[in-house]
């Protein structure tokens, strides 16, 4: 008797343990989006609004979005009010000031050069380079079992001219 009372008691302690571990969320699980500086400049890429940005440095590729509960498409679609991306390389007027880690930096955007992506989200052939053109990113899986979408969209010199 007490030893199916050691047996219960291992069981119910491996038990726990194995539910604990499966509900924790691996940090990986989610859906997510990079970009990537393909040109030879920083830039600015932000929604029309200037109210959410991201920098980027030359050939850097870094994490600009992601949702646990959203696919790549409606995280893609967040950005209704379309994007803009700024070549940051010869400031001239019209600035706009940006806050970040390393304090205030004056960046003088509306006289570079830039693209801008408007919605609607579409699906048109890898050649109509547009952030808002699924086919334009290249989606991979990641995750433990590869369950989760991984979005990059690289921006390019071509996207300029």
């Amino acid at each position: 008797s007490s030893q199916i009372m050691v047996s219960k008691s291992i069981i119910i302690t491996l038990f726990v343990i194995l539910l604990s571990y499966s509900c924790k969320r691996n940090e990986e699980a989610t859906n997510r989006l990079f970009v990537e500086n393909a040109t030879t400049d920083t830039i600015f890429l932000a929604n029309k609004s200037h109210t959410g940005y991201v920098l980027f440095s030359p050939s850097e590729c870094k994490e600009f979005a992601s949702s646990y509960q959203h696919s790549i498409s409606e995280i893609i679609a967040q950005y209704y009010d379309g994007v803009k991306v700024y070549k940051l390389a010869n400031p001239t007027s019209d600035s706009i000031l940006i806050y970040d880690e390393g304090g205030v930096h004056q960046y003088y955007i509306e006289a570079m050069p830039k693209v801008t992506w408007s919605p609607p989200l579409v699906s048109l052939p890898h050649e109509n380079h547009s952030f808002f053109n699924i086919n334009s990113w290249v989606i991979t899986k990641g995750g433990l079992d590869d369950e989760w979408d991984i979005a990059t969209f690289t921006i390019t010199e071509d996207d300029f001219k």
